[in-house]
């Protein structure tokens, strides 16, 4: 992917509200997202205040309802502002997913970076289940061949 595009889905919805939003908060921070086009990984920017020692779960789900698990993965020591990758065994279609940071480890804080929206939208933050229709988790996806 284009170094630009890549910025473009980074920024997209950006304000200068973007912030830390620590998962030591909540049980679990999650991102219902649309993709256009088909995907094979999904990254994350993960703030852990500097301290390189928090770790956590991040999995991609087929909805904010989480019934099936499309991929999982477990992370540790995160340096902090790492941006980390799930790979998935293969491409998915073009559609509407949910992922979500959940079962921190650690002694300190880990988290996710957020902006806050000017305008509601179902692509939305989810904290601890609910969502918060005017914030977004700061993610990015990966096009890639779908069979």
């Amino acid at each position: 992917m284009p170094a630009a595009a890549l910025l473009a889905l980074l920024t997209v919805g950006a304000s200068a509200d973007r912030g830390a939003v620590p998962l030591n908060d909540y049980t679990q921070l999650g991102q219902r997202f649309t993709v256009t086009q088909a995907f094979n990984a999904l990254s994350v920017t993960v703030p852990s205040w500097s301290d390189d020692e928090g770790g956590l779960t991040l999995t991609l789900w087929d909805s904010p309802a989480r019934t099936k698990v499309l991929a999982r993965q477990v992370l540790t020591d995160v340096a902090d502002n790492a941006q980390v990758t799930i790979r998935l065994p293969q491409a998915l279609p073009a559609g509407a997913y949910y992922w979500e940071g959940h079962d921190r480890t650690g002694q300190t804080r880990i988290g996710l970076y957020a902006d806050t929206l000017e305008a509601e939208t179902d692509d939305c933050a989810y904290l601890d289940g609910a969502p918060d229709r005017k914030r977004q988790f700061l993610f990015s996806t990966t096009p890639g061949a779908f069979p």
